[in-house]
């Protein structure tokens, strides 16, 4: 019986403390809930009171910055006016600055065309490539004035390339040799002795010393092998009487080709100058 009782005092003991625990838990929640309410309320009243504090603090500073601003309203309107004036200027200038880089590479677009032509194996016309420069350059006295220089015919056709005088050269060079002996005034008994007597001619070769045809000749084929296209038809043009005669064609290419690719260097020049100016 005692066992019995005290098994059923120790279930009361532990009921009563379990009942107790629970009840104690209950209160600290509902404690910990009015405290964190509380401090809720506390919290939001304070950023209330701040954020009054601020905005009034803001209104006294706005206040305070408009009245310096009204005060000097006037001379800031001026300045602005004043900068509104330089942003014009600069885009102004910026816009001049674009078009005449524009106009200058199209120049460069339309000399390089140019040049392509020029250089081309055979006769390329070029006349496309003038139209555009004139126009693009219609207010350049200097590349206006070489472009007024370039016939239209040769604009139309071409100029020969410098393999292509180099290789008709070699059929100039044997009529000029066959002729070399003719005298200005002979008839064509003279030319068919020149011609015989050419054929035993010592074929000169390199940079020989000489006014002679044959040495005329040797040094002409020495400086197209050089690509000295200059100085080779400097060189033609020394001939006289019939060989002259018979190289005018030739010479003319030659002159031709070199009025051209002066031009371009012409042409080059000012158009370097002008994009220096543009930077």
């Amino acid at each position: 019986r005692y066992d019995s009782k005290e098994y059923e005092l120790k279930q009361q003991l532990e009921e009563e403390k379990r009942r107790l625990y629970e009840q104690h838990y209950e209160q600290l929640k509902s404690e910990l809930a009015r405290e964190s309410t509380k401090h809720n309320e506390e919290l939001k009243n304070a950023l209330f009171r701040q954020a009054t504090e601020m905005q009034r603090r803001w209104i006294r500073d706005v206040k305070v910055m408009v009245e310096q601003e009204r005060g000097g309203r006037l001379a800031r309107l001026d300045n602005i006016n004043h900068k509104l004036k330089i942003l014009e200027r600069i885009s102004v200038d910026n816009a001049e600055r674009l078009d005449s880089s524009l106009k200058a590479h199209r120049l460069w677009c339309a000399l390089r065309s140019l040049q392509d032509a020029v250089e081309q194996p055979h006769r390329t016309p070029f006349a496309n490539q003038i139209t555009a420069m004139k126009y693009l350059t219609s207010t350049d006295e200097i590349v206006t004035t070489v472009l007024s220089t370039i016939d239209d015919n040769i604009a139309n056709n071409g100029v020969d390339s410098v393999s292509d005088l180099s290789a008709r050269f070699a059929i100039v060079r044997e009529k000029v040799r066959r002729a070399s002996l003719v005298p200005e005034d002979g008839g064509v008994f003279a030319h068919l002795l020149s011609a015989m007597f050419s054929r035993i001619l010592f074929r000169k070769h390199g940079l020989v010393k000489g006014n002679d045809v044959e040495s005329i000749l040797s040094r002409v084929q020495y400086y197209l092998n050089e690509n000295d296209l200059d100085t080779a038809t400097r060189e033609l043009n020394q001939l006289k009487g019939w060989p002259k005669k018979l190289a005018e064609d030739w010479i003319k290419a030659a002159k031709n080709h070199l009025e051209i690719k002066q031009a371009i260097e012409v042409i080059e020049t000012q158009a370097t100058l002008s994009s220096l100016s543009v930077v």
